[in-house]
Formats: C-alpha cells, structure tokens, sequence
C-alpha cells in the first residue's frame, strides 16, 4: 500500500513540474516580410509584392494608361493691330473655330516669322492669346499670310486691348496633336543612364517596370512616344517608394 502512495505521488509531482511547460505560449511566428523583390528571367527588372498593409503604408495609387487627344503649341510673340481691311471684306476667310464673323472683331494679331517656321504650324486649328494678366482668348481658326507674317483676328476683342501691345500666341504645332499615350509626370522614374520608367500593376499589390519614351511634358502630363498598353494600371503616387524597394534603398 505505501508502494501505491509513493507510485502515485511520484506521478503527481511529475504532472505538475509538467505544467510550466505546458502553459508556456508556443512561439510566435516570424511576421510576414512587406515586400519581396524577384527577378525577372532574362529582364533587368524585378517584380515587386507588397503586404495589402504595405501598399497602404506607401500610398500606392495607380491609374489607367490613356490616350488624348494633344495638342502642342509653338510661343510666339505679337502685335495687336487693327483688323487688315482685306479681312473685314471676307468674314468667312477670318472666322473663327466659333463661327464669329471678322465683321463683330475689331483687332488682330500679327506675328512676324520665317516659311520654316510657317510650315511647322497647324494654320486650320485656333491659336491662344494671352496678353499680360489676361486669360487666355481664342483667336481665328484662319490666318491670313502677309509678308511673312501670320495675322489672327481676335474674337470679341474688347477696348481694353490697346493697338500695339505685345501679347503672346500660341499656335499648334502641325505634326504634334491627335491621339497619344499619356501619363501622369509623378509617373516617371529616371535610372542612371537617363532612361526612363514607370511602374505598372501587374496584379493586386504586384509591380515591376516598364520603360517608356518620353515625347514632351506639358504641365501634370508626361506625353509619350511609347509605353504600355492603353488601359494598364500605371502608378501615379509611390513610384519613387516600389523604385526604392525594388532596389533596396533605405533596406
């Protein structure tokens, strides 16, 4: 009987040193890394995963790949002047992409410039005035060649526009408007050699690079030559963040 009791105690003491260990939590699991970076086979460009909390961490904002219709203008310098008299004989000649007869304007711009510069211009689309501290007007559709020079009727042209005043034209140029791809300018990323970039999203918080060639920039937009397809989902805040990341910058 006093073997039982020992058997049974010894049983008891070996449960409760078991116990600790027991109640001990298991450990913990490694947290998940925000972003992997893997490389494309036979690419210099890596594809960049982030954690959903990640993408919201840096602020990642894509938007579709589109194309405009451009156009892009040449700045000129001109004199306002009285509207030529072989104008205000033809109003259908100078009216404007409004359909406002020369006959309702009373002044005209003239800009003084060379055949090639002429023959760079689209002289069937409007030009823009912009006098100094004044919005921008639109001026004639048609503009009739005198002595080299390019003279566009301005449309309700008002008296505050003194004859004389220099003001700025911008005319469009011939072979730069029509449909092109754009992207916003925070889009672009430039690597070491000049080259630019832009990151597209390839799936739900998955982006790699995709070159593009950049026409021209004008304002927010960056007007391309050549890039993703239409419709792509490109990043227009946190390029400068994946570009890090896929590079290891700040890791």
């Amino acid at each position: 009987m006093r073997r039982l009791d020992r058997m049974v105690g010894l049983v008891l003491v070996a449960a409760v040193l078991a116990l600790p260990g027991c109640m001990r939590e298991a450990p913990a699991r490694p947290a998940a890394h925000p972003s992997e970076v893997e490389a494309l086979e036979g690419t210099d460009v890596a594809r960049v995963t982030l954690t959903p909390r990640a993408v919201e961490r840096l602020g990642i904002v894509t938007v579709p790949l589109a194309r405009v219709d451009v156009v892009r203008r040449r700045m000129f310098v001109g004199d306002v002047v009285p509207v030529p008299a072989a104008l205000e004989s033809n109003g259908g000649a100078a009216a404007g992409a409004a359909g406002v007869p020369a006959a309702s304007a009373s002044l005209a711009v003239r800009v003084d410039l060379d055949d090639i510069e002429r023959g760079d211009l689209d002289l069937d689309d409007d030009a823009l005035m912009i006098p100094s501290g004044r919005p921008a007007s639109p001026v004639a559709s048609d503009a009739a060649a005198a002595d080299h020079a390019l003279v566009y009727v301005v449309q309700g042209a008002g008296a505050d526009l003194p004859v004389g005043e220099r003001v700025q034209l911008e005319i469009p140029i011939a072979s730069a408007g029509g449909a092109r791809s754009v992207v916003p300018y925070g889009a672009l990323l430039y690597d070491v050699n000049g080259d630019a970039w832009v990151y597209i999203s390839t799936a739900a918080g998955t982006y790699q690079r995709a070159p593009v060639v950049v026409d021209y920039i004008e304002d927010d937009q960056a007007v391309l030559l050549d890039g993703p397809d239409e419709g792509t989902p490109v990043v227009s805040v946190g390029a400068a963040e994946l570009f890090g990341t896929e590079f290891g910058v700040g890791h």
